[in-house]
């Protein structure tokens, strides 16, 4: 995930990690789809997850099987309907809105409880996991606790995909678990979350407008300012949420 190299301060040369950011082409049925640029770990979950994500397939039986040889992913899906390239995704923004059909956004049916206090202490471990990593974190649990993981990328939107990908492979009800990220969560990182039915998604930062209009209109629950239990910010769908106060 790193490569040491060589900077300077104040004159003088010291050794430091530096993340790892290269370009991989994901291939669909033999055809270009994306190139993306993301850290080089956990390709297999970031294919997965961003399948699932985009509403390219429903569920992981669909593909038939991922070959990943060095910077290139090549996918086989059972049954896909060829969609145009979005080109090339740079790791700190996603693709623009042109993906964004409002008559076709799914809707979360979900009415599970959360527990606030236990979705910050998440968001906290989540912190602390990443701290001095120079890279986003994101992090997935399940309601009963019993499933979670947490994974690193340059990329928030990256980070998205690899998670949802690791909790899909290992059977997980995505729609019994909670999303959080490091990063600020946008317009497409909440729809990635909408897209594969995950019910609630926060940030210890700020959302957009955008991503709260999309949390609205699919009935995902979003959060903000993890970080401080104390001020944690809802955003919609506050019915999911309990232990609101005095924690």
């Amino acid at each position: 995930m790193y490569k040491n190299k060589n900077i300077s301060i104040q004159e003088k040369t010291q050794t430091k990690k530096v993340p790892i950011e290269e370009p991989v082409s994901l291939f669909i049925n033999g055809k270009h789809f994306k190139t993306f640029m993301i850290s080089p770990e956990k390709k297999e979950e970031f294919t997965i997850g961003h399948l699932i994500s985009e509403g390219i397939i429903k569920t992981p039986e669909e593909i038939q099987s991922i070959d990943i040889d060095g910077k290139e992913i090549n996918t086989i899906l059972k049954q896909y309907k060829e969609q145009p390239s979005k080109g090339l995704i740079v790791s700190g923004c996603g693709g623009g809105t042109n993906y964004l059909d409002e008559n076709n956004l799914p809707k979360i049916k979900n009415k599970t409880k959360f527990n606030l206090k236990q979705i910050n202490k998440f968001m906290l471990n989540v912190l602390e996991s990443g701290k001095n990593t120079g890279v986003h974190s994101s992090g997935i649990q399940t309601n009963d606790q019993k499933y979670q993981q947490i994974i690193y990328d340059i990329g928030r939107h990256n980070s998205i995909d690899k998670i949802i990908g690791a909790a899909v492979k290992q059977k997980i009800n995505l729609d019994k678990s909670y999303v959080v990220s490091t990063g600020r969560m946008s317009s497409d990182m909440a729809l990635k979350c909408a897209k594969a039915g995950i019910p609630i998604a926060g940030s210890h930062r700020s959302l957009t407008t955008l991503a709260i209009e999309i949390g609205e209109k699919t009935n995902l629950t979003l959060l903000g300012n993890l970080s401080n239990p104390k001020q944690t910010e809802i955003y919609t769908n506050p019915q999911k949420i309990i232990n609101q106060k005095n924690h």
